[in-house]
């Protein structure tokens, strides 16, 4: 997306002129655990000598290993912010600060409930599977700060006004203290988002699959580290060359396709070894008609059928979605090819097919963009110039389709 700083004249959320956004992928992750724990202790979330959740729990809560979150509390135990008792738990200790707040009862008492607003659409199309997790995120890591969610709905039918402004208005009338919008929408309404005056009196986290400049605060995932993550693992699983495959072109997939080729370049394959199968001769009508149904995957496999008359093009497939590779996969077994044993296949996103078809994918960490997101919505309230874009990595999940490949098997 065309991305542009918004410009920070009055607004009361801006940071100061001369400050630089600090990314927040930069800080290390036990740090920022380390500064949220110490914030959650001062706010009096936990008072004294009350006993924490354990430190598995708090791990699964961050959703960091063991290792990360025992780095994170290792400086509040040596500064006696916290206490530990052999197998009886760890508790805020006598020296924990508490920002010059009033005794811990009357503390509580006044400490208001974090309200999250959240702006989304319902998903009423079943392969669209990406809001639901983030939302799930946001909704559980609210929860286990003590705090409640509202939403609003963009795909209400029965809204004459589907901007963000009206969705922030309507939230700030429901006393959300702060919002995420886990929508992409362009740049233009997010530049008059910003220019409304109750945009400016909360702070607003973006959590969604492309990065956006247009937010001081964001949550995201990087398309290219897929791509990069898929190729990379067909060639350390042995593969010498590598089809990059669509059954139609799409712009959000290009991210990934540029992924795949820096892998290609990271392990010396040279372009020869390269064979790029971005189908845009799938016509529109013929989409649109009933015998392809406007499925992908059988658009998919209408294109993979065509290139497979030749033969195996490449013993590494990186399918650019994961209806891609079940229409490559399709067609290939309709000329005896077997995926996981005569080529190696990857595709994206994880959806509950994959498992059944023996898919390795990649995975995004959406309900991790969800906590991520909440998290820096409560640092913000604290402080109103934070301005922070954290990306996330992916994770691959491997299965039949590459880990029972072995390369210069039955092949080509």
């Amino acid at each position: 997306m065309n991305q542009n700083l918004f410009a920070s004249d009055d607004r009361a959320l801006a940071p100061p002129s001369n400050a630089t956004p600090r990314r927040l992928a930069a800080i290390p992750t036990y740090e920022r655990i380390e500064q949220e724990l110490r914030a959650r202790v001062a706010a009096g979330e936990w008072g004294d000598g009350v006993i924490l959740p354990s430190r598995r729990e708090l791990a699964a809560d961050y959703n960091v290993d063991l290792n990360t979150l025992q780095r994170a509390v290792a400086p509040l135990l040596s500064d006696g912010t916290l206490r530990a008792q052999g197998r009886r738990g760890t508790f805020v200790g006598a020296n924990a600060p508490k920002d010059g707040a009033p005794p811990q009862d009357k503390q509580r008492l006044a400490l208001p409930v974090l309200s999250v607003g959240i702006i989304w659409r319902i998903d009423r199309d079943s392969r669209d599977g990406y809001r639901s997790p983030v939302v799930a995120g946001i909704e559980r890591a609210t929860s286990a700060r003590g705090g409640m969610c509202r939403t609003f709905d963009l795909g209400n039918e029965t809204s004459s006004d589907r901007s963000l402004a009206r969705a922030v208005d309507a939230l700030m009338g429901q006393g959300a203290a702060g919002i995420v919008n886990v929508i992409d929408r362009p740049d233009r309404e997010v530049e008059e988002l910003f220019s409304v005056s109750a945009a400016r009196r909360v702070p607003i986290v973006y959590a969604g699959p492309v990065p956006s400049r247009c937010y001081r605060l964001s949550v995201t995932f990087s398309q290219i580290d897929a791509g990069f993550q898929a190729a990379r693992h067909l060639f350390r699983k042995g593969c010498r060359d590598l089809l990059i495959f669509s059954g139609r072109a799409s712009p959000g997939w290009r991210q990934r396709e540029q992924g795949a080729l820096e892998a290609a370049s990271a392990f010396g394959v040279g372009r020869e070894a390269l064979v790029r199968s971005v189908d845009d001769s799938v016509s529109e009508d013929a989409v649109r008609s009933d015998r392809l149904a406007n499925n992908q995957t059988t658009v998919a496999y209408v294109a993979a059928a065509g290139l497979l008359r030749r033969g195996l093009p490449a013993q590494g497939v990186v399918a650019l979605s994961e209806y891609d590779a079940y229409g490559f996969i399709r067609a290939a077994g309709d000329l005896g090819y077997v995926a996981g044993t005569d080529y190696a296949i990857t595709g994206f996103d994880d959806l509950p097919e994959a498992t059944v078809a023996g898919l390795t994918t990649i995975c995004p960490p959406l309900e991790a963009i969800g906590r991520e997101a909440v998290a820096l919505l409560a640092r913000s309230l604290n402080d109103p110039s934070l301005a922070m874009q954290a990306v996330l990595p992916s994770e691959l999940v491997s299965r039949a389709s590459t880990m029972t490949y072995v390369a210069g098997g039955r092949g080509r």
